[in-house]
């Protein structure tokens, strides 16, 4: 039912050439399978090696988005997991790209980062997360701030202190934090590394360390065990 059928035409010698399929079929007898299902049309050389290079070199690309909406209408778990820990949190995780002017606070457009955070963090911390994000000020209102490079590190540092997020006093700790200037910051040694031929690590590594740091320094007393063990 998951194999959709392989588009061939019929050659001297009883054989079929392949004009769609080649990595299914490949794929298939790797597994042991001596037949997959045929779509099977008469076509001369010539349309053979037309039909070739139109199927082949017209391919649309698949994406994240369309990955999740059709892990959503399929029921998947890790799809409607993750998109409900989104609703829990008032967010949506979008299952498709928006304009810059369309986009708006709450909206997670990173798709496959948010993945791997659903994937490496527990749930609830998830959500913990995403809710302080989106209610507090500064940042529930600030398109800008729901950058997939900006939001996606910070969630995943948020959720490795649920000690932290726990405290009352966390939310406005929050909104007193100076994140622009973090990110600008961090923009500038990036910048001044690159000019040097520097290596550095990525932005999501040095933003999400920036606001470990800030959250350790903000909480000294309240010092989360290692992911790991939270």
């Amino acid at each position: 039912a998951l194999f959709s059928p392989v588009f061939v035409s019929p050659v001297e010698g009883g054989v079929f050439a392949i004009i769609d399929g080649q990595h299914r079929t490949h794929a298939a007898a790797m597994c042991g399978f001596s037949q997959v299902p045929c779509q099977v049309v008469q076509m001369t050389r010539e349309e053979q090696a037309s039909s070739f290079a139109t199927v082949n070199g017209a391919v649309t690309k698949v994406t994240p988005y369309h990955l999740l909406k059709a892990g959503l209408a399929a029921g998947e778990d890790w799809a409607t997991g993750a998109d409900a820990i989104a609703a829990e949190a008032g967010c949506r995780l979008m299952t498709y790209f928006g304009s810059k002017d369309a986009k708006k606070p709450g909206q997670i457009y990173g798709v496959s980062s948010f993945l791997k955070i659903v994937d490496k963090r527990p749930r609830a911390a998830v959500i913990a997360a995403l809710k302080h994000l989106r209610e507090a000020e500064g940042y529930g209102d600030n398109v800008d701030f729901w950058d997939m490079s900006r939001l996606m590190p910070v969630v995943m540092a948020l959720a490795e202190r649920p000690r932290a997020m726990a405290l009352p006093e966390f939310r406005a700790a929050l909104e007193e934090f100076d994140f622009w200037e973090l990110s600008d910051r961090d923009d500038a040694e990036r910048t001044a590394a690159r000019r040097r031929g520097i290596a550095h690590p990525p932005k999501s590594e040095t933003m999400r360390a920036g606001i470990l740091e800030w959250i350790d320094k903000t909480f000294p007393a309240r010092l989360a065990l290692p992911a790991a063990a939270e």
